[in-house]
């Protein structure tokens, strides 16, 4: 793991794919980011991924955002320990 995958949990249910990006495009850049949604009712489950171009635009996102409110609700961020999007696709 390069150290660029993360785990974004307490994502507002307004939050979508271009939200998240734009967020964590402010410490860098994005290669990829993805909210999970429920397959049955296509609502939002609270957590996406993202996976940063390098490990230190992770880093610089993860010191900004960790604790802080965005759209009403707090942020959890960690590093997942593989690709997030290998993650993701057995979540759907």
């Amino acid at each position: 793991n390069p150290g660029n995958n993360l785990h974004v949990s307490g994502l507002s249910s307004r939050v979508d794919n271009r939200a998240l990006e734009e967020l964590f495009a402010k410490y860098g850049r994005v290669a990829k980011a993805a909210v999970m949604y429920d397959p049955h009712t296509r609502e939002s489950r609270g957590f996406g991924f993202v996976t940063m171009e390098n490990p230190e635009d992770a880093d610089a996102a993860i010191a900004a955002l960790v604790g802080n409110e965005f759209m009403g609700k707090t942020l959890s961020i960690e590093k997942v320990g593989r690709p997030a999007f290998s993650v993701m696709r057995l979540t759907h």
